[in-house]
């Protein structure tokens, strides 16, 4: 959400980078204008590095959506058990995320992750939340990566 019109054309051009071109318009005066009008809105919750690392590790039973590309995952290595669906990929194949328990995004450094929580709370799913920093804070905290087949 853009706080001003100068704002408006990066944030097209990153949009159409990830895959969305079929953008709708603006919020002038971005989204506190939306707050202060009294008009329903949500929020997603972020969770921390650490606390998805302990998740993973105590087999919690929750989905870890990875919307990276195919080489980031391919050069970065993945969670275990990640699901991997590539953000632009995501509208088209939201199906195959499952509705019956929690999904947490994840992607290189939050940026994504974000869009993809918006992706699926649109679709209907109650129960997500994005891991802000992503693959950059895994690897400044040392998460459990797992290296995938490199060619």
């Amino acid at each position: 959400m853009a706080d001003s019109r100068k704002d408006v054309a990066p944030a097209v051009r990153q949009l159409i980078r990830l895959g969305f071109d079929d953008i709708a318009g603006q919020l002038e005066g971005g989204l506190h204008t939306w707050e202060i009008s009294g008009k329903h809105y949500d929020r997603i919750a972020a969770v921390h590095v650490d606390e998805l690392t302990r998740r993973v590790k105590d087999k919690e039973d929750f989905t870890l959506l990875d919307v990276r590309e195919e080489e980031e995952v391919k050069q970065s290595g993945r969670f275990p058990k990640a699901l991997h669906i590539f953000l632009g990929d995501l509208p088209g194949r939201i199906d195959e995320v499952p509705r019956d328990k929690p999904v947490t995004t994840f992607c290189g450094s939050g940026m994504r992750a974000i869009i993809a929580a918006s992706i699926l709370k649109r679709g209907g799913y109650d129960r997500v939340e994005d891991n802000l920093g992503s693959m950059a804070a895994c690897q400044a905290a040392g998460c459990p990566i797992v290296d995938v087949d490199r060619k």
